[in-house]
């Protein structure tokens, strides 16, 4: 209870070490309080477009920065007078110097700061005396931890949203007030091109090439919507499936190493679909249908072949009775390393002349 906030959960242990609890508590705060300024950053420019005409250039939190990328070049606040950003490097230089000098006025201390608590300061940095009475300043802590707690969870429903539905949060709340049953989290019609459709990921295999046009060629969605024109690079040509025009990096500019990148990217998604898979069935089996696997927690069900009796693949002795790490990890590169060779040199009589990664046919 000395922490404001403080409501004794704690499953995971975080914070037993007592430095790491207040490097953790120090991190919080500060996290929520650019959250608090960002949902606030996010809100007041849309609001005053939508209901006080005030014209801001673009209004949406989400597709402001992609203005830079524009011809003209960023206005801060729709005004050329203020800053005019054509560099998205310059951007970041400035804004690393300058929050980076910040922290480190509240870190290190100055002229203003020195000897005074790292997060509550007081003094010169609350001039209107909010602080002056003990009471009132703990209550005020702890309101600034839960909304600034709020203010990180409403941030991340703003990605997921601008994911989603691909408009702002002040008209998706209108959208949604309009005609609360028709637009609510749980309509699959409100997508946009910012998200595969549910109906476009399930529909039948007649589809129409108007409707592939979306996911495939120069018209397919790109990640960052309309604003995507020159920030999309030109050997990106949305031949591979999931191509949305990002390679800020430039790691697939040559077409052998993308194809490869391609390659590894779609082998790994493989298996951890079946990881993901495979570390949930034993533990649901376990804990709703009372099958018994030794040890259904995917973390620890391999820890078992240090006990003294092994391992038994899915609890059972009469499968394989594993006792030795590394005969599992021999067998384990001969059979994914037969796998893979059969895949990637066709060496079979069901593989030959086929594509690499979609086979198809046996």
């Amino acid at each position: 209870g000395e922490y404001p906030g403080d409501y004794g959960w704690d499953t995971a242990g975080l914070a037993a070490d007592p430095t790491t609890f207040a490097a953790y508590r120090e991190a919080e705060l500060i996290h929520a309080r650019w959250a608090m300024l960002g949902t606030l950053g996010c809100l007041t420019p849309e609001l005053l477009a939508k209901y006080a005409g005030v014209q801001f250039g673009e209004p949406v939190w989400f597709k402001a920065g992609a203005q830079i990328f524009s011809e003209g070049g960023l206005d801060y606040l729709g005004s050329s007078n203020l800053v005019h950003a054509q560099s998205i490097l310059a951007i970041l230089a400035c804004q690393v110097v300058l929050m980076g000098a910040v922290e480190a006025y509240r870190v290190n201390g100055g002229p203003l700061g020195e000897d005074l608590d790292l997060l509550h300061p007081g003094e010169a940095f609350d001039p209107l005396g909010l602080a002056d009475d003990p009471d009132t300043f703990a209550e005020l802590k702890v309101k600034e931890i839960k909304n600034g707690r709020l203010a990180m969870f409403s941030m991340f429903g703003y990605y997921v949203q601008a994911i989603v539905t691909g408009e702002g949060p002040v008209e998706n709340w209108a959208s949604h007030i309009a005609d609360p049953f028709a637009v609510n989290g749980l309509t699959s019609a409100y997508v946009t091109q910012f998200a595969p459709s549910p109906v476009a990921m399930f529909a039948a295999s007649g589809r129409k090439a108007a409707e592939l046009s979306a996911w495939y060629g120069p018209d397919r969605n790109k990640w960052l919507g309309p604003f995507s024109e020159r920030s999309t690079p030109a050997y990106l040509t949305g031949e591979y499936p999931g191509d949305y025009g990002w390679d800020t990096a430039g790691l697939g500019a040559d077409p052998t190493t993308l194809e490869r990148y391609r390659e590894a990217e779609l082998i790994h998604a493989r298996w951890a679909m079946l990881g993901t898979l495979g570390c949930l069935t034993p533990e649901l089996l376990a804990k709703y249908a009372g099958v018994q696997f030794g040890e259904p927690v995917w973390f620890k069900a391999g820890a078992q072949i240090f006990s003294e009796g092994g391992l038994d693949y899915l609890g059972s002795s009469n499968l394989v009775h594993a006792q030795s790490i590394l005969a599992i990890l021999a067998c384990q590169v001969v059979l994914m390393g037969a796998v893979e060779a059969y895949r990637a040199n066709q060496a079979g009589p069901a593989g030959e002349g086929l594509d690499l990664l979609h086979p198809g046919e046996a």
